[in-house]
């Protein structure tokens, strides 16, 4: 290599340092990546390294982010214009407001309700104002719930009757094609004329909107009525009745189409059984005997209606101690029969102390005793039905077979 070469090679080389500083001092970092090239049909492939250069974005006309603080109030009517001031549509902003009432309606129940507790047995044992004082409670109960839950309407408005409350949730499928397709034609009609008047309110019905809505009403009602057969009508009534859901509530049920009709029919021929009259009512006292009549004949209807094992299954899945004793049995994967018996137990130590406190023993020290013996005999005998292990794992959800004496109560 000749001087004029390395001349030439310096200069090139001072030029390409030169460049580098001069990045540099501007705060780039060189940062060096491997490129693949595609290979073509006359080039082999190659790697060729190359500087990267940041890139710098800067975002305009970015909205702030959105906190659930800017909306939420504690005041509830605030709570609720503000949540409609961000376009919640009324379903969310009904469904939020619900949702914070039965927060604050539980919360205070709780405070309420807690000396109650504390002092259950005591005061149901030997108290002798006992009825005065939960009578008390009830009432509290009543004015709290009427100054929490019950004011939804009040804060947000009546449900809004729109298409989709008038959907077709019921199954009609016992209906010839036609006539279903009337049928849903009829309800889609109803359905955008009951939603215009809801659409012409504030999220309050004025009294006039209110007759009109009820007068809607009425003549979707009539008009079902003029449409359906007298059986078909009935079919629909009792489809879209209460009681048309009864057996599913009936925990561990097992039965057929038409045991599931059987019971929603007797159901509401025996309305009058569900009936809880109120006891400051003048007349409250033939109203109960009247339901406990109608019961009996429910019961008996029932009894007709349904094969043994059957009646005996709807009848266990409704009571509140097999429920408790089924999904733990049912983790264990117990028979059924097992449940039943240990529900047995259950009751059968809710009725031995009922007699001893109907019983007035003279020495509370006495009763407590005898209380004892109950629980501690029935807890022998669920360990003998369930086990161990199913026993713990049921008073780990329920509470101890054996209550926990309670120190602080006063004597």
């Amino acid at each position: 290599m000749n001087v004029r070469a390395l001349l030439v090679l310096s200069v090139l080389l001072n030029v390409v340092l030169a460049v580098l500083g001069w990045r540099t001092s501007r705060g780039l970092a060189p940062a060096t990546a491997e490129i693949v090239t595609k290979p073509t049909a006359a080039v082999a492939p190659r790697r060729v390294r190359t500087d990267l250069t940041r890139v710098e974005v800067t975002e305009t006309n970015q909205a702030a982010p959105f906190h659930w603080r800017q909306v939420q109030a504690e005041n509830l009517q605030e709570f609720t214009a503000n949540l409609r001031g961000v376009g919640c549509p009324p379903e969310t902003v009904r469904a939020i407001i619900e949702s914070e009432l039965w927060a604050r309606f539980l919360a205070r129940r709780r405070l309420l309700l807690e000396p109650f507790h504390r002092g259950y047995w005591d005061l149901l044992a030997v108290a002798p104002d006992k009825e005065k004082a939960i009578e008390s409670i009830r009432e509290s109960l009543k004015q709290l719930r009427a100054a929490t839950v019950e004011t939804l309407d009040e804060l947000v408005g009546p449900t809004p009757l729109s298409q989709e409350n008038y959907s077709r949730h019921e199954p009609l499928d016992f209906l010839p094609e036609p006539k279903q397709r009337e049928f849903d034609d009829l309800e889609k009609r109803f359905s955008v004329e009951i939603g215009q008047v809801w659409a012409e309110t504030d999220g309050t019905m004025t009294p006039e909107q209110q007759a009109k809505r009820q007068d809607l009403e009425a003549q979707r009602r009539a008009a079902i009525r003029a449409l359906l057969a007298p059986e078909e009508y009935a079919e629909y009534e009792l489809r879209q009745s209460r009681h048309a859901s009864i057996a599913q509530s009936s925990i561990g049920f097992d039965g057929t189409p038409e045991d599931m009709r059987a019971i929603a029919r007797i159901y509401q021929k025996f309305e009058a059984a569900n009936a809880s009259p109120d006891r400051k009512e003048p007349n409250a006292a033939a109203k109960k005997a009247q339901a406990a009549q109608a019961k009996n004949q429910r019961d008996e209807a029932l009894r007709d209606a349904l094969p043994p094992e059957r009646y005996t299954q709807f009848q266990d899945g409704l009571d509140g101690r097999f429920q408790e004793v089924y999904r733990v049995t049912q983790r264990y994967e117990f028979p059924r029969e097992t449940a039943s018996e240990a529900a047995g137990v259950l009751r059968a130590r809710e009725e031995a102390l009922r007699r001893l406190r109907e019983a007035k023993a003279p020495d509370r020290t006495d009763l407590l005793q005898r209380e004892l013996a109950v629980q501690l005999e029935t807890r022998k005998v669920l360990l003998g039905v369930l086990g161990e292990r199913a026993l713990l794992t049921y008073e780990k959800y329920q509470g101890p077979v054996i209550p926990v004496p309670n120190n602080d109560v006063p004597k």
